[in-house]
């Protein structure tokens, strides 16, 4: 099968940094050329918008694909020039979980399928008038291997909030919280003075997250964090928000789900984030093994994706 992922804007794929979008296509791609298929990450070209597009068109064309998925809202229009067996649509936008959100309506394009990162966005985009047999439900996935694992961390008395620093994410609200660490790109650092160490690069998430007991993540919205999953690969408990337990069984003793209207309690949130701690550190063996049975990338593509990619390029 020969696959075109349309990315473009952003980093490179794969990314040096903290991009979840292009380390999900990365990791697909890694996964899908091991199982011997043809995949192009296309449209990252520069210029003006209407150039643009044409570029991107005429590049996924020559390329032939019998499946283009579109990962960018912006161009889910594109779907309709572009000559191959089906086409997958993705918004990664974390608004998209929210009902509120105005562009559902944008992925409803004639023979277009939806991929969506939780059933909570489907309900969205079938509220919005998909036909569900159109609208899918695939979660973010990561490479289990990629990431180190220890279960003597360093830094077992600390945990870390490692996202973007915005309002969204939340950090301001959470600042001199004991015991917690913050790591990301800057973005927003009002009130974020201490414990920052910085963005963190690919090879510091991927060899150094197992160095702490937990994972902190209060956002606002969320559509399935990849964070979270990188950390369970690492060994570390979660604390999230709602937003933020997307597609995790929050059943589980090491994840904690911090209700909505207890996020501005910071001494409600410092108690939950010191007892996760306790908790996960004696746990990190079962932690790992819940994020590669439930969420590594090889499964998701091989039991969902491709699955899915032949059915509706059999149907269509």
């Amino acid at each position: 099968m020969r696959i075109a992922f349309l990315l473009c804007t952003g980093p490179p794929v794969p990314p040096v940094a903290y991009s979840g979008i292009q380390l999900g296509i990365h990791n697909y791609r890694q996964i899908l050329e091991r199982l011997g298929h043809e995949v192009r990450v296309a449209g990252m070209v520069e210029g003006a918008s209407i150039p643009r597009r044409l570029k991107i068109v005429r590049e996924v064309n020559s390329f032939r694909a019998d499946l283009v998925h579109i990962k960018n809202p912006r161009y889910f229009d594109l779907s309709r020039w572009l000559r191959c067996g089906a086409v997958f649509l993705t918004d990664h936008s974390p608004e998209v979980s929210l009902a509120s959100y105005p562009l559902h309506r944008r992925a409803l394009r004639k023979n277009a399928h939806i991929i969506c990162l939780s059933e909570n966005i489907r309900r969205h985009y079938l509220a919005a008038g998909a036909a569900p047999g159109r609208a899918h439900t695939i979660p973010n996935g990561l490479m289990t291997e990629k990431y180190r694992f220890t279960e003597t961390p360093k830094h077992k008395e600390r945990s870390i909030y490692l996202a973007i620093v915005n309002r969204r994410k939340r950090q301001h609200l959470f600042c001199g919280i004991p015991g917690l660490d913050f790591a990301g790109p800057m973005d927003d650092d009002r009130g974020l003075s201490e414990n920052y160490l910085g963005e963190w690069s690919r090879e510091q998430i991927e060899n150094e997250l197992s160095d702490y007991a937990s994972l902190v993540l209060l956002s606002e919205s969320e559509g399935h964090a990849n964070v979270c999953l990188e950390a369970m690969a690492g060994g570390l408990g979660l604390v999230v928000s709602e937003a933020g337990a997307t597609n995790l069984d929050a059943s589980l003793p090491f994840i904690d789900v911090v209700a909505e209207d207890k996020i501005t309690d910071r001494e409600h949130v410092a108690a939950v984030i010191a007892k996760n701690r306790a908790t996960a550190l004696g746990m990190r063996r079962q932690i790992r093994d819940y994020a590669k049975k439930n969420f590594d990338v090889a499964q998701i593509v091989e039991k969902q994706y491709l699955p899915l990619a032949r059915t509706v390029l059999g149907d269509d």
